[in-house]
């Protein structure tokens, strides 16, 4: 990782808009390998302060930062899976197809932003403004979709043992959170049927487990 570091913060930058592809490279490469995501954060981490600022194309006197360009673009990945979700008219397997793909996307960016967050690049607040978008409030009625469940299972499952030990703030993100997640798999649907499936009840039992045990990860063997 040091070699590649060292090629990267090697390359000279010009504008705004090289500094954009080269982060965007990165980002790009992180979905597309999310089993190696703590790799990339490290990357990140690293390059944040090797390449200067910029002041945007635009004008206007705000200046471009690597750590501002790496957020924006998380945060527009984040947006943008309800429209990608709106698939034009094809096939019901391409459709399946389409969909899975960028629901691991999403999935693959929540664990990202996790792993920006443990290397102080992503605030609590920005956190809990996730959470917040897809789980809704402690008190909301409405049932967030599956795939939004595991995305903050994601999240906490890489942040949790953070969260649980910094500020009271990161702590009752957490409690909050784990309650919503409660009563989310305990919830039911139109005729009393569970809301949720068996996989995503299972997740959320894994992550509720895991706080429970400390954030011990168990280990199986054969």
């Amino acid at each position: 990782l040091g070699r590649i570091v060292s090629q990267m913060a090697g390359v000279q930058l010009e504008s705004a808009g090289e500094l954009e592809l080269v982060i965007r490279a990165i980002f790009q490469a992180a979905l597309a390998n999310s089993h190696h995501v703590e790799t990339y954060s490290d990357m990140v981490f690293a390059l944040k302060t090797k390449y200067p600022e910029f002041h945007a194309e635009e004008g206007g006197g705000r200046f471009v930062t690597f750590a501002r360009v790496l957020l924006d673009m998380c945060q527009q990945e984040f947006e943008s899976l309800p429209d990608a979700l709106q698939s034009p008219e094809v096939s019901d397997a391409d459709r399946r197809d389409m969909v899975d793909k960028h629901k691991e996307r999403f999935l693959a960016n929540m664990r990202f932003l996790g792993h920006l967050f443990l290397r102080n690049l992503l605030s609590t607040r920005i956190v809990q403004v996730i959470v917040e978008d897809l789980l809704g409030s402690v008190d909301d009625n409405a049932l967030p979709e599956e795939h939004m469940v595991e995305g903050i299972c994601e999240l906490l499952t890489a942040i949790g043992y953070t969260l649980e030990r910094s500020c009271n703030l990161s702590r009752r993100l957490l409690h909050d959170s784990a309650h919503r997640l409660e009563a989310l798999q305990a919830s039911s649907a139109e005729g009393g049927a569970p809301a949720y499936s068996k996989r995503i009840r299972f997740r959320i039992d894994d992550l509720l487990d895991l706080r429970r045990s400390d954030w011990q990860q168990r280990m199986y063997h054969e």
